[in-house]
């Protein structure tokens, strides 16, 4: 082909060329206009939003359940009761 243009042959006699070559083959351009790019950026951006969302909600159920319970003085008597308890029967 860049023979054929180095050599002046015009653009309808190449495409005449290609087609004689190769019947049935389709050389207009691809459908879609400039905007189809948008159409992969906004999937990308659609899939990471919900991956983020998706984790950071997965990542709070897990904090919730495990969160301490509310600690009051009774059962910080008892945790030291137990402590000494338990360092007095080790001796």
């Amino acid at each position: 082909m860049r023979v054929w243009l180095n050599a002046g042959v015009s653009e309808e006699e190449v495409r005449a060329r290609l087609q004689a070559r190769v019947p049935g083959f389709s050389m207009s351009p691809d459908p879609g206009g400039r905007w189809d790019w948008l159409l992969g950026v906004l999937a990308l951006g659609i899939a990471s939003g919900t991956l983020v969302l998706l984790t950071r909600r997965a990542v709070s159920r897990k904090t919730s359940l495990e969160a301490p319970e509310a600690v009051d003085e009774e059962s910080l008597h008892w945790e030291e009761v137990l402590d000494d308890e338990l360092l007095n029967s080790n001796l």
